[in-house]
């Protein structure tokens, strides 16, 4: 799900049925919490399944500036 100037590309997600398993950072900038939802609700995945991972303490001490 790329957000490209103004534009969401979902449509080969929202295509795929297939068995799926996201995996989100909650502080995930590339990844908004409000659009996956709505293109979650769009999607025709006969299993969608999404895990909500935080960072562990201490993980963005070491991200590069």
């Amino acid at each position: 799900m790329l957000l490209s100037q103004g534009n969401l590309r979902d449509k080969p997600l929202v295509d795929l049925t297939l068995p799926l398993l996201f995996v989100r950072g909650s502080k995930d900038s590339m990844c908004k919490a409000g659009i996956f939802a709505a293109v979650k609700a769009r999607m025709s995945s006969v299993d969608l399944q999404v895990s909500l991972m935080d960072l562990l303490p201490g993980f963005d001490d070491h991200a590069e500036s």
